[in-house]
């Protein structure tokens, strides 16, 4: 069994029109990287991110068809994928 850090209620990424939202609570300092994927699983977004104690908020710009996306948080080597819908 993977120890995962934070649990899958965690990580809450999601659409609002054209703004790619990541709500993500951690509870240590740490790095990372966020993902999405469409259902083909070509890379349509990422970006190192770095996590603080606590509730961490990210919004970015994003153009990108209307469908079903894979949305991926990697933190000190431990994976939580999400799948949203633009």
């Amino acid at each position: 069994m993977v120890n995962n850090p934070f649990t899958s209620t965690d990580f809450l990424p999601y659409f609002t029109g054209n703004i790619f939202n990541a709500n993500i609570y951690f509870n240590l300092k740490a790095k990372g990287k966020l993902k999405l994927y469409n259902t083909n699983g070509v890379l349509v977004f990422s970006e190192d991110v770095l996590i603080n104690p606590g509730n961490n908020f990210f919004t970015r710009f994003l153009v990108v068809t209307p469908g079903i996306y894979i949305a991926i948080i990697e933190i000190d080597n431990k994976t939580t994928v999400k799948k949203i819908a633009k």
